[in-house]
């Protein structure tokens, strides 16, 4: 098996961690770490029977992954349906209910990059077992991954998908819940006793709707969105005359990858439609740092010297992700502009001797308090 620490998805999505070996190429010459962070919930009929299977346990995965794709997906499928029937006989006479995932990419989580082969096997195992597929998609859809939703650039089909954020950038309270008809005519009939009665104050806002109607209209046409995909733009075919509906790639692999990932304070990077984030390398100083606040991961503070650099000399607010620095853009930014903060990032770090403060420095404006 080759060392490779690239995670490439058509379209401008990579993913780095030096301190990591296991690879495999797949397909069409990108690469996936077969064994990264592929958290996914089972959500149980039974209230009070959640259950969360961490992938990162999939390390007998790895001599399967060398086989090449089609042996890992098998793996993967295998892998889910003896996980699950391994819970439903330990729980019987439950029986899971729903599959809930984030796709592509966990924000929250720390910006993690999700193999997307696993994803996909996971939901068509979910399509045989007819175990419902809900997404959430308030973070990764309306073109954050770089298509219209994350399920469209897995190529898979939810029953039940949530958005929200870019369908009205924050201008107004709006977010939507899609079903399939299966679904919807679940609760249609002839009385309000077989509807979802289920709603909250801003239901069909005419403000929020208002927005959501101009936001996608502007995001969704090629001439008010300079980054889909048209004739005549696509760098892999100047002559398409079917675009794919996906943004061009907007961050720079000489600037997203290259330079930013070999940087020393840095040990993982991942550049996914308008998303740039960067996690930073752990030192004895970050570590002593991150003990005295939360204990790391999602508590720890390592990033915020780097966050107020780019504050205080560049002008760029961002927020930390314990000790993930990360940057996003509208889908609609200026490539030119996503360059600009890519260098300004690494003069950052260039700027930063350590990736880590001590907590008596902090303040609430350093977004340690949010």
């Amino acid at each position: 098996m080759a060392r490779c620490n690239r995670l490439g998805i058509e379209g401008g999505a990579y993913s780095w961690n030096r301190r990591t070996s296991e690879s495999v190429r797949v397909a069409g010459g990108s690469w996936i770490h077969p064994l990264g962070c592929l958290n996914v919930t089972l959500v149980s009929c039974r209230p009070g029977l959640p259950w969360t299977k961490s992938c990162r346990t999939l390390r007998a995965l790895t001599a399967t992954a060398a086989a090449g794709p089609d042996s890992l997906t098998a793996a993967y499928r295998s892998y889910v349906n003896a996980a699950i029937d391994d819970f439903e006989a330990a729980k019987a006479p439950a029986r899971l209910a729903a599959c809930v995932m984030e796709p592509l990419l966990q924000g929250a989580g720390g910006m993690l990059v999700v193999e997307p082969g696993f994803q996909r096997a996971l939901a068509e195992v979910c399509r045989t077992r007819q175990l419902p597929l809900i997404l959430d998609e308030v973070f990764s859809g309306l073109y954050r991954t770089g298509a219209l939703t994350a399920a469209a650039r897995l190529g898979i089909t939810p029953d039940v998908a949530c958005l929200g954020k870019l369908l009205t950038g924050g201008a107004a309270p709006m977010a939507v819940t899609l079903a399939t008809r299966e679904v919807f005519e679940a609760f249609a009939g002839p009385s309000k006793l077989f509807a979802l009665l289920h709603g909250h104050s801003y239901t069909a806002y005419p403000v929020g709707c208002a927005a959501a109607v101009a936001s996608l209209e502007l995001l969704s046409n090629a001439e008010t969105n300079p980054n889909l995909c048209a004739p005549g733009r696509c760098p892999k075919n100047p002559t398409c005359t079917t675009p794919c509906g996906r943004l061009l790639p907007i961050w720079d692999e000489q600037h997203a990858v290259s330079v930013l990932s070999y940087h020393p304070l840095v040990s993982r990077i991942a550049a996914v439609g308008t998303v740039l984030a960067v996690e930073l390398a752990t030192t004895a100083s970050a570590t002593a740092s991150s003990a005295q606040s939360s204990g790391g991961g999602y508590g720890s503070v390592s990033a915020v010297q780097v966050v107020r650099r780019l504050r205080d000399v560049y002008g760029i607010y961002a927020r930390p992700l314990g000790p993930v620095v990360y940057l996003m853009v509208p889908p609609t930014a200026r490539r030119e502009t996503a360059s600009w903060l890519a260098d300004c990032l690494a003069r950052a770090l260039d700027e930063c001797t350590a990736p880590a403060v001590a907590d008596s420095t902090l303040t609430e404006a350093d977004g340690v308090v949010v």
